[in-house]
C-alpha cells in the first residue's frame, strides 16, 4: 500500500472514486493470494512455464508432478472425481477413479458419485440402513420393480445402485 492510499481520507470520496478504489484494492488483495490448487498456482501467470511443460521439459515435467501430488494429497476423493491422479496412483485412488468414472457414465449424480467415493468416511445411522435394507427386499420381491430393473431400466437400475452405495457405508455407533 501506498503513502498516498494510507493518507486519502474515505470520507472525502465520491461513490464513484470508493468503489474504484475498492476495486484496485481488492485487485491487489488477489493478486497476492494462493489458491487451494498448486497446479493454478504455477501456471496460472505462465510465464513459459506451459510451454516448457508441453515441449517435454524434464525439470519442468518435475514441478508438475509435485504440484499433481501435492494436489492429490490434498483432495483423493476430488481427484479420484475428476480423473486426476497422476501417472502412477496408489491402487485404491486407481480404484476410485475407475469406480467414479464407472458411475458418471452410469448417469450418477454428483452427489451420488461423491458418495460412493467417501465411503469408509461418513458412516450412516441403523435407523438409515435398515430402512435401505427394507426397501431393497421389497423392490427385489416386487414383480412389476424387478422386471424393469431386469429389462435394464436406468432409472431402476439408479435406485438399486444408489441404494447398493448407501448400504455400503459403515454404521454409525450410537453414543447414548
Amino acid at each position: 500500500m501506498t503513502d498516498q492510499a494510507r493518507t486519502v481520507d474515505p470520507y472525502s470520496l465520491t461513490a464513484e472514486q470508493a468503489t474504484t478504489k475498492l476495486a484496485d484494492m481488492t485487485k491487489a488483495y488477489n493478486a497476492t493470494k494462493k489458491s487451494d490448487d498448486p497446479i493454478s498456482d504455477r501456471y496460472a501467470d505462465n510465464k513459459g512455464r506451459l510451454d516448457r511443460l508441453f515441449n517435454g521439459d524434464a525439470k519442468e515435467r518435475g514441478h508438475f508432478e509435485e504440484a499433481l501430488k501435492a494436489k492429490i494429497e490434498a483432495d483423493p476423493t476430488e481427484a479420484a472425481f475428476t480423473g486426476e491422479i497422476g501417472e502412477v496412483p496408489s491402487s485404491e485412488l486407481r480404484h476410485q477413479s475407475e469406480l467414479a468414472s464407472y458411475l458418471k457414465s452410469q448417469g450418477h449424480p454428483e452427489e451420488v458419485v461423491r458418495e460412493a467415493l467417501t465411503t469408509k468416511d461418513a458412516p450412516i445411522s441403523q435407523e438409515l440402513h435398515n430402512q435401505l435394507k427394507t426397501w431393497k427386499a421389497k423392490a427385489l420381491t416386487n414383480e412389476d420393480w424387478t422386471k424393469a430393473y431386469l429389462a435394464g431400466s436406468v432409472e431402476h437400475r439408479l435406485q438399486m445402485e444408489s441404494a447398493i452405495i448407501a448400504l455400503m457405508h459403515p454404521i454409525a455407533e450410537d453414543v447414548a
